[in-house]
């Protein structure tokens, strides 16, 4: 029980790496926030895992500032703080020719897989920063890269 009384954020929680972060950090004992866009896909994963006494979920827009800081509020009321977020949130297309590729798509893209990354840690590092200031109590952060920079 590795993470046992360790708090843990998990963003794209209902996705291939999501999901099974969410499992693994469960079964090594941590209290887990489920965040993801889809809120009957995370019904679903708190049905399968039926942790719910160690598992809240919360959908939301991970693009807005808001959804991170709700999140983040979450996991501190609910759990006592933060000590690890998994920021795995992302979306993927099919590859297309640069010149191809529509503004648009390539906004949500940029809004999704860099700026709530970046939106997670604005959210996320407070908090942990405070926690090793009053108790010593450090926290990490692990941001998922997208497997498209393979193919790029």
């Amino acid at each position: 029980m590795r993470f046992k009384d360790k708090v843990v954020i998990v963003t794209g929680a209902t996705g291939g790496i999501g999901s099974k972060a969410v499992e693994a950090f469960l079964k090594e004992g941590a209290s887990v926030v489920a965040s993801d866009l889809d809120a009957e896909k995370l019904n679903d994963l708190d049905r399968e895992l039926r942790c719910s006494d160690r598992m809240i979920t919360l959908a939301g827009d991970i693009t807005k500032s808001a959804t991170h800081n709700a999140i983040v509020d979450l996991a501190v009321e609910s759990f006592g703080g933060l000590d690890v977020a998994v920021n795995n949130a992302g979306i993927s297309h099919d590859v297309v020719r640069l010149p191809l590729i529509e503004d648009e798509l390539a906004r949500r893209v940029i809004d999704v897989d860099l700026m709530a990354v970046f939106l997670a840690m604005k959210a996320q590092l407070p908090v942990m920063a405070k926690q090793y200031k009053e108790a010593e109590r450090t926290g990490s952060i692990v941001n998922v890269a997208s497997a498209a920079g393979l193919v790029a």
